[in-house]
């Protein structure tokens, strides 16, 4: 039997649930689907990982002889995905960024503990854990079970009350 029919044959199997057959099939075509993420300047591992869970769900959707092509199709899309969100991320971050360097200089600790303790409670979190924890986005993102978009704006929002507080406190 040819190539194709095994992996004909495990495409078949990965349907009725034969994780096995599915993992030949990854082991098969992972390599082209790590080149085609790699060409699109992303995370490539991580794509070609999300691209093999989303197929994984939708064995069923696959033409006969289609498998290869329905993977470039999947990981055209998770790329596209991945950049777009890359680029919410980065503007994001760009609009977080000015209040840190627009703050003022200031040596008064007192003044800076009483303006973190006017935030709420979410801001005060979200500072502690960007600013002086240092945590990566995503760790404190899924500490505070909230989205990126929600972190952000929460973290903008505070960083700007804690400058309007900072400012009346040293005026």
């Amino acid at each position: 039997m040819s190539g194709h029919g095994f992996m004909m044959d495990d495409l078949e199997r990965a349907r009725g649930g034969d994780r096995e057959a599915y993992g030949r099939l990854y082991d098969v075509h992972a390599p082209f689907v790590l080149s085609v993420c790699r060409r699109r300047g992303i995370d490539a591992e991580d794509a070609t990982q999300e691209v093999f869970m989303i197929v994984w769900h939708k064995l069923d959707e696959i033409r006969e002889g289609r498998f290869r092509a329905y993977l470039v199709g999947v990981a055209k899309r998770v790329c596209a995905q991945r950049r777009r969100a890359a680029a919410r991320r980065s503007s994001y971050e760009r609009a977080a960024v000015p209040h840190v360097v627009e703050a003022p200089a200031f040596e008064d600790m007192e003044a800076l503990t009483e303006a973190l303790e006017r935030l709420d409670e979410d801001e005060r979190l979200v500072v502690h854990l960007h600013y002086l924890e240092k945590r990566p986005v995503r760790a404190a993102r899924e500490l505070l079970g909230c989205s990126r978009s929600t972190y952000y704006a929460t973290l903008s929002r505070a960083m700007a009350r804690l400058e309007h507080h900072l400012s009346e406190a040293l005026t």
